[in-house]
């Protein structure tokens, strides 16, 4: 049975637009690139600085490996990793993991 995360990140004031951005153009390109299946990403309407997203794993060991590959990684490390540190509080990163429901549409 997938499992899936749900993130919830605080980006920096002012900074949202770019983070979106670098999301869209940099890190979930990257992310599926290493396998990893990235479902949405929402601003929020009642909070400036929240994002949301969603990713989905078919199992604990596939996200075990997809984490390894992606975090890592030489690139994330080096290239990608402190661009988010720049934008996002990932102090105040909120990591949420759910199963589906069997009559979910999102499986």
């Amino acid at each position: 049975m997938s499992i899936f995360e749900i993130r919830h990140y605080n980006v920096k004031d002012g900074r949202m637009a770019e983070w979106i951005g670098f999301m869209e153009d940099r890190i979930v390109p990257f992310m599926i690139a290493k396998g990893m299946d990235v479902n949405a990403m929402f601003e929020s309407d009642d909070d400036e600085n929240l994002f949301i997203w969603i990713r989905r794993f078919d199992d604990d060991e596939v996200r075990e490996e997809q984490y390894a590959a992606v975090y890592e990684s030489e690139e994330w490390q080096s290239e990608i990793k402190p661009v988010v540190r720049s934008l996002i509080d990932v102090e105040e990163i909120v990591v949420h993991r759910a199963r589906a429901t069997p009559k979910s549409p999102m499986r």
